[in-house]
């Protein structure tokens, strides 16, 4: 159940193992951190049919009367849509699965070029995807999440192909679905170990003024003003808390004097505002001093026990 993961969790006393605990335990690529339907309660209990807004996760989602589709399956006396086969429609979308008086039912698979999704599994019930989908896109990102209504509600997370010397899978986003949109806290992985964490907005966009990058370490921050992701204000920060909601972590978050920055591309000519200011993460880490190695120079030294792999 979901309280007792976040009991689990909440153990620890310090935020930064919390986090680290509960990111390392839900990265684990071949196990299902919400195996259980009662993780996605919260947002499936509100659901609604397709028809009364929301965004459907499947794009053949009531198209078997379109024109120009074929079926490779047969027909009840109704002339209803009958058994096994593949739905194909004129756009190059597909579902491949079972009919039962003329509504989808059981195991499916659906295709769509158009909307750039290599593969969507799940079950179907009475015409509507419910319960665990996987969703796979051309790039190999691939989406877990829980269905309500043939709408992602409830707990779901993102896996990209990462490749540096060798392939590996990276858990690139964490988060909740609501009506098929984003909702709540969310946490998106950044390269080099940081992530982007905060409220999302309506769209379901890391939109507002208490977002936060957090950097490595899941201790030091900057939080302010985040535009689709895009840094338009902040000052330093430090995480002092994390408690969860519905098994997603919510940091508390100290602001600390510092100035204000943002996010500008450098580019050939140009390295961009406020070069020369400090970077709170590298401050917390290292210092450039008088190296200890006769005729050296300056060095650069540790300012804390650091771990390997470490950025």
């Amino acid at each position: 159940m979901v309280h007792n993961l976040e009991n689990k969790y909440s153990k620890n006393k310090n935020p930064s193992d919390i986090l680290k605990d509960w990111i390392e335990n839900h990265s684990k690529i071949l196990v299902d951190p919400w195996p259980d339907v009662e993780c996605a309660e919260p947002e499936r209990s509100h659901s609604t049919s397709p028809e009364t807004g929301g965004v459907v996760i499947d794009p053949t989602y009531d198209r078997e009367e379109e024109e120009e589709s074929e079926w490779t399956g047969k027909y009840d006396k109704d002339d209803n849509l009958k058994g096994f086969g593949t739905l194909s429609l004129y756009d190059g979308d597909s579902f491949k699965g079972n009919y039962e008086n003329g509504l989808r039912e059981g195991w499916g698979l659906v295709v769509s070029t158009v909307e750039n999704i290599t593969s969507l599994t799940g079950n179907w019930e009475k015409g509507l995807l419910q319960g665990k989908v996987r969703l796979v896109n051309p790039d190999t990102t691939v989406l877990e999440a829980w269905c309500s209504n043939s709408k992602l509600n409830g707990p779901a997370r993102k896996i990209i192909v990462k490749k540096f010397r060798t392939f590996r899978q990276q858990v690139s986003w964490f988060g909740r679905y609501k009506e098929g949109v984003p909702h709540g806290q969310c946490w998106q992985w950044s390269e080099g170990g940081g992530w982007l964490t905060g409220g999302v907005d309506s769209t379901g966009k890391f939109t507002g003024e208490d977002i936060a990058f957090v950097y490595p370490d899941l201790l030091t921050c900057l939080v302010g003003t985040f535009k689709d992701g895009v840094m338009m204000s902040a000052v330093p920060g430090e995480i002092i808390a994390v408690n969860f909601q519905n098994d997603i972590p919510v940091p508390t978050i100290k602001r600390k004097e510092g100035p204000e920055v943002w996010y500008k591309m450098s580019t050939q000519t140009n390295a961009g505002d406020n070069i020369l200011v400090p970077d709170p993460y590298e401050q917390r880490t290292c210092q450039v001093t008088k190296s200890k190695v006769e005729g050296g120079g300056e060095g650069l030294y540790a300012l804390r026990d650091i771990q390997d792999s470490s950025i």
